[in-house]
């Protein structure tokens, strides 16, 4: 719950007379990257003047302590936005959340920071430790049929060359 209060006032802050109260968190996914741990969030909140309740998304990252101690995260809120009640507006993952847990996202990918198109590629890189280069970013098209005759060559395979009569 501590996410959704750091988001809360993150909030809050940027929209005097319009606070929030938490209600209950939803769902959250999260990823570390760089040593950072990232979540995605969506909670439930009330209105301090309507009493409406309010769905909302989420992202907060925590960088390390600057004060030495360990356990002491800072708590960086990079959105915290109301989602409207058409949920068709939303999808529910991003380059980094799984799909089957439901956390509704924005669709423009410019209302949060990780996990957005951009980030596909540096998750397989990272991942996988390296960049994933296919064959085809390697060579052209032509390139690739020669070495696939000189492989065949060399296994003994004999290509019967055509030849006009």
């Amino acid at each position: 719950m501590h996410f959704v209060h750091d988001a809360l006032r993150h909030y809050n802050a940027g929209h005097p007379g319009a606070e929030f109260d938490a209600v209950k968190p939803l769902i959250e996914d999260n990823v570390n990257i760089k040593g950072k741990p990232w979540f995605h969030i969506n909670f439930l909140a009330r209105s301090c003047i309507s009493k409406n309740i309010k769905r909302f998304f989420a992202e907060v990252h925590y960088e390390p302590p600057t004060d030495g101690r360990p356990f002491s995260r800072l708590p960086v809120v990079e959105a915290c936005i109301i989602l409207d009640e058409s949920s068709s507006q939303y999808r529910s993952s991003c380059a980094f959340c799984r799909s089957h847990l439901d956390v509704l996202h924005p669709v423009d990918d410019h209302d949060f920071v990780c996990g957005t198109g951009k980030d596909k590629e540096w998750m397989i890189e990272e991942l996988l430790g390296m960049r994933f280069i296919s064959c085809r970013d390697l060579a052209s098209n032509s390139e690739v049929e020669e070495e696939k005759r000189d492989l065949a060559s060399s296994n003994g395979e004999v290509e019967e060359e055509k030849t006009e009569v």
